[in-house]
């Protein structure tokens, strides 16, 4: 009897305790069969090792002789001489069906052709299973074409609610609807993130308070995000990942204004093929986004560790949305960079109107925090117009009846020749007075703003606002609307109350 230990490189790994089986995902494994190539290709922590190993000894394929055999890939293993003396040790015949679990790290040509050369050349009874992190460096558009390969890929190999139910129930843990909500849209059915927080609600017995917490400690997904996932990228792209994790979307252009590097879309294309948690958003792939843990890891870093360089960062997006045209970000970051200068600039130049016909509401942005908005010293009259102007702006803003009526009533004293002479501060200046009227219900001061606004619309010098002139019809008509209804129902009342008094007077005569 042979006391040799296994070598676990070529042994089929055990189940996870508790493991929740995937009867969907085990049956597009037997649908694969067909199929010379099966590639599970995602990202760490996605359930490739598991799910095969499940396919593996609940179908039974341990039980037929000879039929599966198993490789577990470490770096020094795809050396050239060291891979294929493992494979053969593993499968010396190489039929039925090989595994190969870290097959990314595969690179070295004569792997790559020695491979390419068993998937296509149809030999009987040889079926091989990849499990990567990213895509192998075969040509696997040829296999796409040829017919030749079964893929199986991050969003497919995402927990369903109804699967991440499962894991919750076998670890005894519970949750109220809106926290159950809440724990899919942060995992997004990635399955380390939904067994990490599973372990840790029911090692803590607080599963509500859990599912908005961030962890950074041992065992926490914060970790394992870390070590699997931030730690092993060069250090450019930590960078990249980390500084650009404020926004909720981001492009190579953007993501080089606000690291100062270059060549980010090339970084963000790379991270987004190794299933880095770099999603794309588009089929150019030009717009990105991160998995929402990832997200929170990142900026959990960024507030940690870059706290004094956040106002630049913030700064430098705002320039940059402002170069493309995009004045709501722009405005929006601005105010979150605390710099009033650009903020007042934005707001006289084109963000209010910009919010105006966007329907953004800018109340949320945080510009009370900059009240009062007052001209810096020593400032141009020009510079001074701006500030005036976009104060008037942001009062209008967060105006009620009463202060709009006095805004109304203040305006043409602000109104400097500077106003008068420049368009852009003009079309602001205008349209501030026409939401003012909105808010004190005055009709004329409403109809007089946009009237200024619309025969404007014919004058060179007056800037372009794509859409402005339909967003003051439709605001003009909606306040005459409002009006009228308010004049019939005041109507209304009032020959309510005087029915009432003739009522009152009969019942008196009788």
């Amino acid at each position: 009897m042979s006391n040799a230990v296994p070598d676990s490189r070529l042994t089929v790994p055990q189940l996870p305790p508790r493991h929740v089986s995937r009867p969907r995902l085990l049956a597009e494994l037997d649908r694969a069969a067909a199929f010379p190539l099966t590639l599970l290709s995602a990202g760490p922590g996605a359930g490739k090792t598991v799910l095969l190993t499940d396919w593996v000894r609940r179908g039974g394929l341990l039980d037929r002789e000879g039929r599966v055999a198993w490789l577990t890939l470490g770096p020094a293993d795809a050396e050239p001489s060291r891979f294929w003396r493992l494979l053969e040790s593993s499968r010396r015949d190489l039929d039925g069906v090989v595994v190969i679990d870290g097959a990314h790290l595969l690179t070295h040509p004569s792997i790559l052709d020695g491979l390419d050369s068993l998937i296509r050349g149809g030999r009987p009874g040889l079926r091989l299973v990849l499990a990567a992190r990213s895509d192998p460096l075969l040509p696997l558009h040829r296999y796409r074409l040829a017919g030749q390969m079964y893929e199986l890929r991050a969003a497919d190999l995402a927990l369903t609610p109804a699967e991440i139910t499962d894991v919750l129930a076998i670890r005894g843990v519970t949750l109220r609807a809106r926290d159950f909500d809440l724990l899919v849209a942060r995992t997004e059915g990635w399955a380390a993130g939904v067994q990490l927080s599973a372990m840790r609600m029911e090692a803590t017995g607080s599963a509500s308070d859990f599912v908005s917490e961030l962890a950074m400690d041992p065992g926490s997904i914060g970790e394992y995000l870390v070590n699997e996932v931030l730690d092993g990228q060069p250090e450019p792209q930590r960078r990249l990942l980390i500084q650009t994790s404020f926004l909720d979307e981001v492009t190579g252009p953007l993501a080089d204004t606000v690291t100062g590097m270059t060549g980010c879309a090339d970084m963000l294309a790379g991270l987004a093929r190794e299933n880095s948690f770099v999603i794309p958003l588009d089929a150019a792939q030009e717009r990105y986004r991160y998995h929402q843990l990832f997200a929170e890891i990142l900026r959990y870093l960024l507030q940690r560790n870059m706290r004094p360089a956040l106002r630049g960062l913030y700064e430098r997006a705002a320039a940059w949305f402002e170069v493309t045209g995009d004045l709501g970000n722009a405005l929006y970051w601005a105010v979150r960079a605390g710099n009033r200068h650009h903020v007042a600039k934005l707001m006289a130049r084109g963000g209010f109107a910009h919010a105006f016909v966007h329907r953004q509401d800018l109340s949320g942005l945080g510009l009370k925090d900059l009240l009062p908005l007052r001209r810096p010293e020593g400032a141009s009259a020009l510079r001074a117009a701006e500030f005036a102007v976009a104060g008037s702006a942001i009062a209008a803003v967060f105006a009620d009846a009463d202060s709009a009526a006095r805004e109304l009533g203040r305006l043409p004293s602000v109104k400097s020749e500077e106003i008068l002479t420049d368009p852009d501060l003009l079309v602001t200046s205008d349209l501030v007075e026409l939401i003012l009227g909105q808010k004190a219900f005055d009709v004329g001061a409403v109809d007089a703003a946009a009237h200024r606004l619309l025969g404007r619309g014919g004058d060179v010098s007056a800037p372009s606002v794509p859409g402005l002139r339909a967003a003051l019809l439709l605001g003009q008509a909606s306040t005459h609307l409002w009006h009228g209804m308010a004049s019939i129902y005041r109507k209304l009342a009032a020959s309510r109350r005087r029915d009432a008094v003739l009522r009152a007077r009969e019942l008196e005569l009788i």
